[in-house]
């Protein structure tokens, strides 16, 4: 990527640099001979008339520019799709770990707030924060070059341009920095929020319109979304604007100051005008870099959270899940002083289970409610691990693999039936990518 990126930089300064000849030629037709570059144009092109000559060399400049925009273009999409490639890695890796951190974790609440995680963050980590960090470097380099062959060309000109660009923009900077990192931290509290709201609303439908509670979901999702869209007209309708803004303000301070400079050193019209020309051009290439590495600057401030939101997959490894046989009961099913305490509760839900189930008996598990069914349930579903004691299957303790082996043995009807959104065969088989019809 980054030798990519190098290319792309070189193909835009060099883009620029074939206006030179051609701009030269069109102010000093007289000077054709003189200058080596264009004579040696002159020469290889072999055409007498000055007219048809710089036609002739318009045409080479516009044939350089559709080469050098479909190489840049061609390099873009690579740098694209490098990073949306990064963006699912990072997506299954928060999958993964949601996943792997087990069913007390899935079961919380927050289930805005993982369905952002699994798909929002990367999504901007690899369409916002790597693609701006791609234009940074890039714009970087074409400044790099063009500050060199300027420093050489007209040193002057130079001075002026940095004279004026810097502080103008390190202010800009200083200015925005903060607050646009602000802004990025609280949409990033407010998306799961949001996220949250919408699905509690569509699945609570029935106890909205009961209650007539309509007015209180809809107030709830108008205040969180009204927030959200005003963070965003704030960014970009303000923060990232600046740089743009500023453009004809830093051209404009930049023309002055040439002209002053003439004044302080007596320079000749001649002089003036040739610094003028390196000006307006080195500007007409180095504005615009400023402005986008201001833009993906400020950009990558606004997404700073992202680094802790995955400081917790930066060494997660992804794994493959492997087909498993069904571990299946031949005698019996089997409980030794079962016990289970969740986490931060202090006392166990379970305590002292003991029992036997033979194969093909039939059991009912009753109690009041609290007194631990779906606890005990979840045990022999593998979704919880007992505290304390074991569950045997024909004698056989149930540990890490075997778990899942066991799982793949069981039917299980839920309270609340989950229907995916798919036919009536991809309910039934679940997963199977060809099932037996």
């Amino acid at each position: 990527m980054i030798g990519l990126l190098m290319v792309n930089a070189i193909f835009d300064v060099f883009g620029l640099a074939a206006i030179f000849p051609l701009m030269d030629a069109a102010l000093e037709p007289e000077l054709i001979e003189e200058k080596w570059y264009l004579k040696y144009i002159y020469d290889f092109i072999g055409i007498v008339e000055v007219i048809p000559f710089l036609f002739t060399l318009s045409v080479i400049v516009f044939v350089i520019f559709l080469i050098k925009n479909a190489i840049s273009l061609y390099i873009l999409y690579i740098q694209a799709r490098f990073s949306f490639n990064v963006s699912l890695r990072l997506s299954l890796k928060q999958f993964h770990k949601y996943y792997l951190n087990g069913y007390l974790y899935i079961q919380d609440k927050d289930i805005g707030k993982k369905q952002y995680d699994i798909y929002q963050l990367p999504y901007q980590f690899a369409g916002n924060y790597m693609i701006q960090t791609f234009i940074f470097t890039t714009e970087l380099v074409v400044l790099l070059i063009i500050f060199i062959a300027v420093s050489f060309a007209a040193p002057k000109a130079l001075f002026i341009l940095l004279f004026v660009i810097v502080p103008v923009f390190g202010v800009i900077y200083v200015f925005s920095k903060n607050s646009v990192t602000r802004i990025g931290e609280e949409r990033n509290s407010l998306f799961p929020k949001i996220t949250m709201s919408l699905s509690e609303s569509m699945s609570a439908y029935a106890d909205v319109k009961l209650s007539n509670k309509e007015a209180d979901f809809i107030k709830r999702h108008r205040i969180l979304q009204h927030r959200l869209n005003m963070l965003d007209a704030i960014n970009l309708g303000f923060y990232n604007k600046i740089p743009t803004k500023t453009n004809d303000v830093v051209f404009g301070l930049g023309i002055m100051l040439v002209f002053f400079t003439a004044l302080i050193f007596k320079d000749n019209s001649a002089e003036i005008l040739s610094m003028l020309s390196v000006f307006a051009l080195a500007g007409y290439r180095f504005l615009p870099s400023i402005n986008k590495m201001m833009g993906a600057t400020l950009t990558m401030k606004n997404l700073s959270f992202l680094k802790k939101e995955f400081e917790e997959i930066e060494n997660f490894k992804l794994r493959e899940f492997p087909k498993l046989e069904k571990l299946t009961i031949q005698k019996s099913l089997e409980f030794e002083d079962l016990e289970y305490e969740y986490p931060e509760v202090g006392s166990p839900v379970l305590l002292g289970i003991n029992f036997k189930a033979n194969k093909g008996e039939t059991i009912g598990i009753i109690g009041g409610s609290g007194s631990g069914k779906t606890t005990f349930l979840n045990i022999l579903l593998r979704l919880l691990t007992e505290t304390e004691g074991s569950l045997k299957v024909d004698g056989v303790t149930l540990r890490g693999e075997l778990n899942a082996q066991f799982q793949k043995s069981i039917g299980f009807v839920q309270q609340q039936v989950f229907i995916k959104d798919g036919t009536l065969v991809e309910n039934i088989a679940f997963g199977e990518p060809d099932p037996n019809q």
